[in-house]
C-alpha cells in the first residue's frame, strides 16, 4: 500500500535534529509593534504587509537626486 504524501511516519526521522533551523527563523523575524491609532486602520496583518509592500516598491520608483557638487570659484588674477 503507498503511503500518501502527507503521512509523516513514511520519514526516517532517526536523525533529525530539533531546533536545527531555529536560530535562522528567529533572525528573520522582525515584530514590530504599531500605534493603535495605525492599528484602527488595518483589518490584518496580511493588510499591514500590503501597505507596506507597496511603501518599498513606491520608494524604489524614486530615485533620490544626485548632490550637486560645486566647483570652487576661479580666481581672476588682474
Amino acid at each position: 500500500m503507498k503511503k500518501d504524501e502527507t503521512d509523516l511516519s513514511r520519514y526516517d526521522w532517526t536523525k533529525a535534529k530539533r531546533g536545527r533551523l531555529l536560530a535562522r527563523a528567529r533572525k528573520s523575524l522582525a515584530p514590530v509593534l504599531l500605534d493603535p491609532e495605525l492599528v484602527a486602520y488595518f483589518e490584518s496583518p496580511e493588510a499591514i504587509n500590503a501597505a507596506l509592500r507597496a511603501i518599498v516598491d513606491a520608494a524604489q520608483l524614486v530615485k533620490p537626486a544626485k548632490a550637486k557638487t560645486r566647483r570652487p570659484a576661479k580666481k581672476h588674477v588682474a
